[in-house]
């Protein structure tokens, strides 16, 4: 554990600005808060845990600071290197780390994902250990843009373009506003070693070719981009509290709620499209998020008109069931040798 105080007589870089800005204005430590920071050992997550535990969040930050690095070992002596630097950086700031080893199969399915999966249930896991009511994550303003990219790309809607939130507890973004550069720039000033992740540049991950090819040619076209996609990203979260507030409001009255196990057919026919059309979206993204695409929500309000019974697959294992006046979610069943499926698309 390290105990924060205010830094005094130094001037602040572009970094610690913006990021005591973002702070305040969300509120992301609230008085007292306790904070697990998430440490890779790159230049944004050592920038953050080097920022908040020498106090320079201010009376705004938290009041005590933790660490955590998840050694997934898929890089070999590289991932054994990070895991070093981090607990050489954590002795000489003071701050209590605790390291968690989590292997992931390269065989299986999406490694990245995997990954940041358990990474999470590490971090939630720690934070109950230590007490800490805030998780702190070092993600920058191009790590945004990247994920809404990514995101658009995958599954389409308001929920892609809102991306990720600065305050969404226990995770906070405390860097959510600074770029890339900005977390070099502060590793400079202040001397911190950090480390370069092979893995992010390795060519067969999406969000490489959308980091190393997309972004840059998006903000050479249009300078300034990647901050306006930030400020849209904040308004559609912003509208996507909105709609949820809206959806929770006027359902209930009707004998619905977004949460529901199954809807009513002819309740659904009464809603004005776009009101239903939402509904249907939050009913199927709060089982999961890859069953929610638009396409997936015009497939299932096709259901609709129909009679008797019909299916419709959604993705992500899902399919909808319209049985009679009833709709409901269920897992696909297992297919058989050479059958194909047929999905809805993004």
């Amino acid at each position: 554990m390290r105990e924060t105080g205010r830094v005094e007589g130094q001037s602040r870089t572009s970094l610690e600005l913006k990021a005591c800005r973002l702070i305040r204005r969300e509120r992301l430590f609230p008085p007292g808060s306790r904070a697990l920071v998430m440490v890779s050992g790159g230049q944004d997550s050592v920038a953050l845990l080097h920022f908040l535990a020498t106090g320079r969040a201010g009376k705004d930050g938290p009041v005590s600071v933790y660490a955590l690095h998840v050694n997934h070992h898929l890089r070999g002596a590289e991932s054994d290197a990070d895991e070093a630097l981090v607990r050489e950086l954590c002795a000489g700031l003071g701050v209590e780390l605790t390291v968690v080893h989590k292997p992931v199969d390269k065989k299986k399915g999406n490694v990245q994902e995997a990954a940041r999966e358990l990474r999470r249930e590490a971090g939630l896991g720690v934070a109950e250990e230590w007490g800490c009511d805030r998780i702190a994550l070092g993600h920058t303003a191009d790590d945004q843009v990247e994920t809404i990219f990514y995101r658009l790309g995958r599954y389409g809607g308001l929920g892609a373009l809102a991306a990720m939130r600065a305050c969404d507890p226990p995770w906070v973004r405390p860097l959510l506003d600074c770029r890339r550069q900005e977390t070099a720039a502060y590793c400079r000033t202040h001397g911190l070693t950090f480390a370069s992740d092979s893995g992010n540049v390795y060519p067969g991950y999406a969000r490489t070719a959308i980091r190393e090819k997309v972004v840059p040619a998006w903000e050479a076209a249009l300078p300034g981009g990647v901050a306006a996609a930030c400020r849209a990203a904040e308004v559609a979260t912003e509208m996507r509290e909105v709609a949820r507030f809206v959806v929770d409001q006027l359902l209930p009255p009707m004998g619905m709620t977004a949460a529901a196990e199954e809807l009513q057919v002819g309740n659904l026919r009464k809603l004005p499209p776009a009101v239903r059309r939402v509904l249907l979206h939050e009913w199927l993204e709060r089982r999961d998020r890859e069953a929610a695409s638009r396409a997936a929500v015009l497939a299932v309000e096709s259901l609709l008109d129909l009679s008797g019974t019909a299916v419709r697959s959604v993705g992500g294992g899902w399919r909808v069931v319209k049985e009679y006046e009833r709709l409901y979610l269920e897992r696909e069943p297992p297919r058989e040798e050479g059958e194909r499926k047929v999905e809805a698309g993004p």
